[in-house]
C-alpha cells in the first residue's frame, strides 16, 4: 500500500484549504493509500516536513 503526506496551509489561497485536503486524503484512502494530512503555516515547517516525509 503506497503512503503519502498531504500538507497544507490553512491561510494560503482563497478556498477552503483543509476541507479539500480532507476530500483529496479520501479519494486516495479508496484507491488503498495510507494518507496523514499535516498543516503547515510557513516555508521553514513545510521545509521539515519534507524532510520527515522523505
Amino acid at each position: 500500500m503506497p503512503n503519502t503526506l498531504l500538507v497544507y496551509n490553512p491561510v494560503a489561497g482563497r478556498y477552503p484549504s483543509r476541507m479539500l485536503t480532507e476530500r483529496a486524503a479520501r479519494v486516495l484512502q479508496q484507491y488503498g493509500w495510507g494518507v496523514e494530512i499535516e498543516t503547515t503555516t510557513g516555508g521553514s515547517h513545510i521545509q521539515s516536513l519534507a524532510r520527515q516525509a522523505v
